[in-house]
């Protein structure tokens, strides 16, 4: 992994981390922390700085592919399941969706709302109270990309073929 400054595009810090490869990695909301995974279902989280290891777990869930922070605290983590974790403890805090291998997650802008694929649904989560506002119904993929407008009033999805373009704000 390197990081770089896009201020004068240098290389501030670089290490290999895994001899297998990154599968996905997440930047914390308040950018000082950066969780990766690799082929296995072990969540490592670094320092931003140098990415100097803070903590390492493994979750309980199979085939691990995507993580995402919710806050700079909660990481969530799909694959067989899909769950939110203590990036400080390590500690399994919720079960989000008991869905099978449902890969979509996102998060606003303002931190404020976080996306999650369901068996039916995508369901969009209140971050400050961890409840889930409403649900957006139709034929997702298992993995549909999803990105929030820098306003956090829309949100778009993708699955191969189809886009669409959801109201936040209307639901």
């Amino acid at each position: 992994i390197r990081l770089w400054s896009l201020e004068d595009r240098s290389e501030l810090v670089s290490r290999k981390l895994y001899s297998t490869g990154i599968t996905q990695i997440a930047v914390s909301p308040d950018s000082k922390e950066i969780a990766t995974i690799s082929y296995d279902d072990e969540i490592t989280i670094r320092s931003s700085d140098s990415l100097q290891e803070r903590k390492s777990f493994k979750v309980d869930t199979n085939g691990t592919k995507r993580i995402e922070y919710m806050t700079s605290e909660l990481l969530a983590a799909a694959g067989e399941t899909t769950s939110s974790w203590n990036v400080h403890t390590g500690e399994h805090v919720e079960t989000l969706s008991p869905g099978r291998y449902h890969f979509t997650m996102a998060r606003s802008p303002d931190g404020g709302q976080f996306l999650f694929g369901d068996n039916e649904s995508l369901k969009l989560r209140n971050i400050p109270d961890q409840k889930t506002v409403f649900s957006l119904q139709g034929e997702f993929a298992k993995d549909e990309l999803a990105t929030f407008s820098a306003s956090g009033e829309w949100l778009a999805t993708a699955n191969g073929a189809t886009i669409r373009i959801w109201d936040i704000t209307t639901n």
